[in-house]
């Protein structure tokens, strides 16, 4: 006498086969009719389904059941997609080469600042980020859109009018590595700019073509244009690839977008759960001025203290604070600034109590000059309690094919389903008829 279970109280090796799908999707609605119909393709796969979701090894004493077929493959389908292991991946850039489509599972971007660690004579400005952008490429990361023409150091066009030069900018990673593949000429000129558009060169780099290229830390697109030797006309022969270890062109990938999500605000540190909808914000921009703040000298560290700053997450007294950003100081640890000011001019330390240390020689202890060189300027520090704010709900749905994800707004990591059946999608078109 056969056996036959609820689906749900099936082993998964029971039914994650090909063939075991390919005898549901051949069920007619018809149950009796259709069942015997189908016997000789169901026996020889080894397996029987009916109406009210039960499964058999054989069709012995079988029950008929009068339910549709079609709950019966939903149940299948979500049975199958829920014992489909997650894998994750994350980094600067993520690679994935598939022929499958993977369903994405959940997608966060890293919210970083860049700029800071300047001085009060010549101060970087620190930015923030309002909105993440999340790029989905394929292995070649220019769209192909090209002019005649060439580009000045600060990516100003120039009219040369002997060489093509990239149309629009191309996003990259910074601190990265590409590979800039030609079929013809002998040079390429590469211009690298920061988040605010500001290039990152005085002189126009030059680099020989099919070759590796060193991409800098806080560069996050480029342009590009060619040497004369190239001529006047694009031969769809010039891919900038990801990874860098691809030398072969590759032609724009149409399908190529990007996802942006605007966060409402200017935030300095945390990371955004696409998937959920929410921003976590892990830093703080206050002037070192602010008015809640108050200023003293120690005369014998010869360091000037804050007052206590309540929300931060203050280090121990030898701990490095790399997450802390300042347009006029460099970070350290307190211990650092605190015993060796000296040492350590212009520079920044916080201690365990939340005080803020600056050793500033240039004001020899004078509050006025001290205050007059930090009016106004930045601090970007760690929250002891991160603050959580919500954000629309929004994700690609798959990943598939040659596609190199990455943000402009730091890293990037991705959880999806590691390895889907190829029937999946059979059985889904099925089940949504």
């Amino acid at each position: 006498m056969a056996t036959s279970k609820k689906f749900s109280e099936l082993p998964a090796a029971s039914i994650l086969t090909r063939n075991d799908l390919a005898a549901v999707a051949h069920v007619d609605e018809d149950a009796e009719t259709g069942y015997e119909s189908q016997k000789a393709t169901l026996e020889q796969v080894g397996g029987y389904i009916n109406k009210d979701l039960q499964y058999a090894t054989d069709l012995s004493n079988f029950p008929v059941g009068s339910q549709s077929p079609i709950p019966a493959i939903n149940e299948l389908r979500d049975l199958i997609i829920s014992q489909i292991p997650t894998k994750s991946a994350s980094g600067s850039l993520v690679n994935f080469t598939t022929q499958l489509a993977l369903p994405l599972v959940s997608l966060k971007t890293e919210i970083k600042a860049t700029g800071g660690g300047g001085t009060p004579s010549t101060p970087i400005p620190i930015v923030g980020v309002s909105e993440v952008n999340v790029y989905r490429r394929g292995a070649n990361l220019w769209d192909e859109e090209w002019e005649v023409g060439a580009y000045t150091a600060n990516g100003a066009p120039s009219p040369v009018i002997d060489r093509i030069r990239s149309k629009n900018r191309i996003p990259v990673v910074g601190g990265t590595t590409c590979y800039y593949a030609s079929g013809s000429g002998n040079y390429m000129f590469i211009l690298f700019f920061d988040a605010s558009g500001n290039p990152l060169q005085t002189s126009i780099p030059i680099f020989p073509v099919n070759s590796m290229i060193n991409i800098p830390a806080n560069a996050t697109c480029a342009l590009f244009y060619t040497d004369s030797a190239y001529g006047t006309t694009y031969n769809n022969d010039i891919s900038i690839n990801y990874p860098s270890t691809d030398t072969s062109y590759h032609a724009y990938n149409p399908q190529s977008d990007t996802f942006t999500l605007p966060l409402g605000q200017t935030i300095y540190g945390g990371y955004v759960d696409w998937e959920l909808g929410k921003a976590t914000i892990t830093h703080k921009e206050i002037n070192l001025d602010d008015i809640s703040i108050t200023w003293d000298y120690h005369s014998e560290q010869k360091i000037f203290r804050s007052s206590e700053i309540s929300d931060i997450e203050a280090p121990s007294g030898t701990q490095q604070v790399p997450e802390w950003l300042c347009e006029i100081f460099s970070v350290e640890s307190s211990s650092h600034v605190y015993n060796s000011a000296e040492s350590y001019d212009n520079s920044l330390g916080c201690s365990a109590a939340g005080r803020l240390f600056i050793s500033y020689q240039t004001a020899q202890g004078d509050l006025t000059t001290f205050q007059t060189a930090i009016a106004g300027k930045k601090l970007v520090y760690k929250l002891a309690t991160p603050i959580e704010i919500d954000l629309p709900t929004t994700m690609p749905n798959t990943i598939q094919g040659v596609q190199n994800w990455f943000s402009d707004a730091g890293d990037i990591e991705l959880e999806y389903k590691q390895d889907i059946p190829s029937a999946l999608a059979e059985i889904t078109a099925l089940a949504l008829q």
